[in-house]
């Protein structure tokens, strides 16, 4: 089976491709799709969208696995 974990991120999306294989681990691929800082949030997402819908037509996964972002906000800035 292959397996496709992704790291969600608006700067920066991490991705990493493995198959598995009678108990064996192999990996595929991996790296980080960056986004410009420069542009504006709605063409930083098409940019992702356009670069994970590359890499799932390129290997066929089964399964997908994506890390929740979680956000927090200091208490002292609320006041």
């Amino acid at each position: 089976m292959i397996v496709i974990g992704i790291d969600p991120g608006l700067a920066t999306v991490g991705f990493g491709v493995i198959r598995t294989e009678n108990g064996n681990i192999t990996p595929i691929s991996y790296g980080c799709i960056r986004t410009s800082a420069n542009k504006q949030t709605p063409e930083r997402l098409l940019e992702i969208f356009n670069e994970i819908t590359s890499l799932l037509e390129k290997i066929q996964s089964r399964c997908y696995l994506s890390r929740k972002n979680y956000f927090s906000v200091r208490m002292s800035l609320m006041d």
